[in-house]
């Protein structure tokens, strides 16, 4: 996989400012590869699951990290019978990459449950909010009842 070369993490912007936001990567589990679908959204031109961080609910809490440079389309073409996403554990942290229409390089947008999304450049968080927010990867709490929360927790 070619590193691509971005500002450290220290100088990324983040895009979850009010108390009532909240990241989730659910929609990952949910909707699989079409959460990341760009449709809709001017100035981006696709996204890809770059890295995915999952912690084991059991007492072990074992962390898996899986990385590719788009796992979605590496599962397809090397374990076509195997999800990505595990249907147990908690989506604790995603790095994807980002395609905008200014730029042939692709930057990173890192999210983290349950008030974290973060991206390279100030200048994208407009594009990525309404990316984040249109696939439900970004929500208002009070948009949320605790048995939802609940069900999106233990899924």
């Amino acid at each position: 996989m070619n590193a691509i070369e971005e500002p450290p993490l220290a100088n990324f912007a983040v895009l979850t400012p009010s108390a009532k936001d909240r990241a989730n990567l659910e929609p990952l589990r949910i909707h699989g590869p079409n959460a990341l679908s760009p449709a809709g959204i001017p100035g981006l031109l696709a996204v890809r699951l770059r890295e995915l961080h999952i912690i084991n609910r059991d007492f072990s809490h074992i962390t898996m990290i899986l990385r590719a440079k788009d796992l979605f389309e590496y599962f397809r073409a090397n374990a076509p019978l195997c999800d990505p996403i595990p249907r147990f554990g908690r989506l604790v942290e995603a790095t994807f990459a980002f395609y905008f229409i200014d730029s042939p390089r692709p930057r990173s947008v890192v999210i983290r449950p349950p008030d974290t999304i973060l991206t390279t450049r100030k200048s994208d968080a407009e594009i990525v909010q309404r990316w984040a927010s249109l696939h439900h990867f970004r929500f208002q709490r009070e948009s949320w009842s605790e048995s939802d929360e609940h069900v999106m927790a233990v899924s």
